[in-house]
């Protein structure tokens, strides 16, 4: 499948959303998810959650095709979908506020020192279980596009509480001075991107005069139960729990 028809297939599905939003249809709630906590929303961004369509799935494939191996070492073997959405940005909007997804806890056994061995084993495999999001490109993404921006190691605890507590003038400045530190993920169609749910990122600005598309998608644990995750995905196909095994297919060349 041609991946500019799951471009095409999105932008068709956001034309008749707004529409039905517009004329009363439907609420935003049923059809949007969160870009970003509240106070983080920008204009002319979309979180459009989307149906396990054939297109979707087929998509899905694809991107899993040479990938479920980290998903499967990441958040482990019955690892389910708990994220399913495009992330559209249009022409004009600005930068999100930087953010983490999840906020877990578990990093508090990293410097647990007087630990037996045995739990520090028990602690890393914890660990191992995150919730992983891939962005999809649905086409080139170029640096006037609005790429996403990523801050290596920054899923500690400490800097978390920092960003918990940025809501005042001298936080909003840390933030920006760690978003210096950040990689833009540019990307080409059909490239993927991986990120621990964790990580502090945010979309950017797109200065140029083309519509910004990512599929996003994300594998928790089972029994995994992060905090502050707002689960970007339709009830139906999140109460459907698929399963990363149920992907698997073969490779697509």
């Amino acid at each position: 499948m041609d991946i500019y028809a799951k471009l095409d297939h999105v932008n068709e599905q956001l034309a008749r959303t707004l529409t039905s939003i517009a004329s009363g249809v439907i609420a935003p709630n049923d059809v949007f998810g969160a870009i970003a906590p509240p106070a983080m929303k920008v204009a002319s961004r979309w979180n459009l959650l989307l149906d396990m369509d054939p297109e979707t799935r087929t998509t899905l494939e694809m991107a899993l095709s040479h990938s479920s191996d980290i998903f499967d070492h990441c958040c482990g073997s019955e690892a389910i979908l708990c994220d399913l959405s495009a992330l559209i940005a249009d022409p004009g909007c600005s930068n999100q506020q930087l953010h983490y997804d999840t906020r877990f806890s578990d990093d508090e056994c990293e410097s647990d020192e007087d630990a037996e061995p045995h739990q520090r084993e028990r602690c890393r495999r914890h660990q191992q279980k995150r919730l992983v999001t891939a962005f999809v490109a649905l086409q080139d993404v170029t640096m006037e596009m609005g790429p996403t921006l990523i801050v290596p190691q920054t899923t500690s605890q400490a800097t978390h509480n920092t960003v918990a507590d940025s809501q005042h003038e001298e936080g909003l400045e840390f933030l920006e001075e760690i978003a210096t530190k950040g990689m833009h993920s540019t990307l080409l169609k059909g490239d993927m991107m991986l990120m621990d749910s964790r990580a502090l990122h945010r979309g950017t600005g797109n200065v140029s005069a083309i519509r910004r598309v990512l599929l996003d998608f994300a594998f928790m644990a089972r029994g995994m139960e992060p905090s502050t995750y707002c689960g970007c995905i339709k009830p139906a196909v999140g109460d459907s729990e698929f399963l990363l095994e149920s992907f698997r297919s073969q490779p697509f060349y």
